[in-house]
């Protein structure tokens, strides 16, 4: 798995998809994108998040003798440094 993210891969790809939107809507639609990514990483809406996994996991998972797998716990390292912050980390 490639782990390096390819700025100009990435540029060229949305020139690709927005091929036939003007300019200007191109910039809006990158605008657009941006603050949602703001938004996903906010830190209240992170901590819901955590707390839902962590809640369903103790819940739902762990009652039945299974353990969490990190790749469906934590995704991102923006997640891993909320379970740190929040001290939200289901059991291993």
């Amino acid at each position: 798995m490639k782990l390096k993210i390819d700025k100009a891969a990435i540029d060229e790809a949305f020139r690709e998809i927005t091929d036939d939107m003007s300019e200007q809507d191109r910039d809006d639609l990158a605008k657009r994108a941006a603050k949602m990514a703001v938004l996903v990483k906010n830190p209240e809406r992170v901590r819901a998040v955590v707390e839902h996994i962590v809640g369903h996991y103790q819940a739902k998972v762990e009652p039945n003798g299974f353990k969490a797998q990190e790749g469906s716990v934590r995704p991102t390292r923006s997640l891993d440094a909320a379970y740190t912050t929040f001290g939200a980390r289901p059991a291993a």
